[in-house]
C-alpha cells in the first residue's frame, strides 16, 4: 500500500472512530417547566387561586417521573397542594412522558384568613425515577402584604426589616431593626408600635419600648433600633417582633424576623 493510500485508509478509520464514539453518547431526559397562577396578591382575608402547571419533555429519551406541588409560607407554614380537575387529593403522582409528549393539569389552593400574611411560594418538585435526578420550579404569590413584605391595614401600611445580619457568632453582636408606618389615608391615625426579641429560653428582650403616635394624612414614621446579643445570651434562633396598634379600629400588625446565635444556619 503506497503513502498516499495508507494516509487516506487511517483518516477514514479515525473519522468513523469518531462517529461511533458520538452515537455512543447516552440521550438525555430534560424537562421544561412552568407554573402560573390566577393570583398573585390576595388580600389579608386570604382565598382561592389556581396554579396552571405545565411540563414538557424537551430531551431526546422517555422518562418516568414522580412530582407533586407544595405551598410554603411565613414560619415555617407548609401544606400540599390539592387537585382541582378530579377528586384525587394525594401530594404525588407518577406518569410516563414520553419524548416530545406534554403534561399540563391545573392545582387549587385554599388561603384561609388564619393564616398568616406574608409572601408564599408554590413549588413543582420531582425525580427521575430512573436517574435520581430531581426538579424544582416555583412560582411566589403573597397574602395580606406587598412582595417587599410591606403589610396594609385599613390606611396604614407597615414595613419591618433586619437591617444587621441574620448571623450572629457565639460571641454575640449588635442587632438592629428598621420600623417604617406609612399613613395613606385622608385623616390622622393613632397608633401605638414597640419591638421586644424572644430568645431561644424564652425570655423577651425589650428593643424599643411601646411609643405613641398621631401620624398624619401622607407622612410617615421611621425609626432604627437594636440591641446586643451578649455573649452571655443562649445560642439558638431569637424571633424579633416589631407590632403596631390602631387605637381607632384596634387593628393589630406584627412581623416575626429570625436571628440567629452559635453555629450558621
Amino acid at each position: 500500500m503506497n503513502s498516499m493510500y495508507k494516509s487516506f485508509f487511517v483518516g477514514g478509520l479515525l473519522s468513523l472512530s469518531s462517529l461511533s464514539v458520538s452515537a455512543a453518547e447516552p440521550a438525555t431526559f430534560a424537562l421544561d417547566a412552568s407554573i402560573l397562577l390566577s393570583n398573585e396578591a390576595l388580600d389579608a382575608e386570604g382565598g382561592y387561586l389556581s396554579a396552571s402547571v405545565n411540563m414538557k419533555n424537551v430531551g431526546d429519551v422517555d422518562a418516568n417521573i414522580k412530582y407533586w406541588i407544595s405551598v410554603k409560607g411565613p414560619q415555617g407554614l407548609s401544606f400540599p397542594a390539592k387537585a382541582v380537575v378530579n377528586t384525587n387529593s394525594s401530594t404525588f403522582e407518577v406518569d410516563e412522558v414520553e419524548e416530545g409528549s406534554s403534561l399540563a393539569f391545573n392545582r387549587g389552593i385554599w388561603v384561609y384568613d388564619y393564616m398568616n400574611n406574608g409572601i408564599y411560594t408554590v413549588s413543582l418538585e420531582g425525580v427521575n425515577v430512573d436517574t435520581g435526578d430531581t426538579f424544582q420550579y416555583t412560582a411566589e404569590f403573597t397574602k395580606g402584604v406587598d412582595f417587599d413584605g410591606t403589610k396594609t391595614v385599613g390606611d396604614i401600611k407597615v414595613n419591618a426589616d433586619l437591617i444587621s445580619s441574620n448571623n450572629f457568632p457565639s460571641e454575640g453582636g449588635y442587632a438592629t431593626v428598621s420600623f417604617e408606618v406609612d399613613n395613606v389615608g385622608q385623616g390622622p391615625v393613632d397608633v401605638e408600635f414597640w419591638v421586644t426579641a424572644k430568645a431561644p429560653n424564652g425570655f423577651d428582650i425589650p428593643v424599643y419600648s411601646r411609643v405613641s403616635r398621631v401620624i398624619q394624612p401622607e407622612e410617615s414614621e421611621f425609626v432604627v433600633r437594636g440591641f446586643w446579643l451578649e455573649s452571655i445570651y443562649p445560642d439558638g434562633k431569637y424571633i424579633v417582633k416589631p407590632q403596631l396598634y390602631n387605637k381607632q379600629s384596634g387593628e393589630r400588625i406584627g412581623y416575626e424576623l429570625e436571628i440567629y446565635k452559635g453555629e450558621p444556619q
